[in-house]
């Protein structure tokens, strides 16, 4: 019995890190607004949303069936966002999904209350 439950945990442990690894993570960021750039950022490569060697290193990645999280999403414009959210969906990504941080709070909101 000690056995079963002892193959059942490392089996499930197994499963977890190999779900773990099959998430591509993806930094956006928007430059000057007179610009009017976008930028992805994988590993510690950078992108510029238009630029065709963005879909070109994503493909392995849609290949392989990796799920995609997007960092940094609250401060970026919706057409940044939307744009990569269109390639990675016509490139064949799986499953896209944000990760952000609400700002900090603001130590005088209180004192407003």
């Amino acid at each position: 019995m000690r056995l079963a439950v002892l193959l059942l945990l490392t089996l499930l442990l197994a499963c977890s890190d190999a779900k773990a690894e099959q998430i591509l993570r993806v930094q956006l960021s928007a430059g000057k607004p007179e610009a009017q750039s976008c930028t992805a950022r994988i590993s510690d490569q950078s992108f510029d949303i238009s630029d065709p060697a963005l879909e070109t290193t994503l493909k392995p990645f849609a290949e392989r069936h990796m799920n995609v999280h997007l960092i940094g999403v609250t401060d970026v414009p919706y057409r940044c966002v939307g744009s990569l959210i269109y390639l990675m969906q016509r490139i064949g990504f799986p499953k896209i999904g944000f990760i952000s941080e609400a700002p900090p709070a603001d130590e005088n909101a209180e004192s407003r209350h």
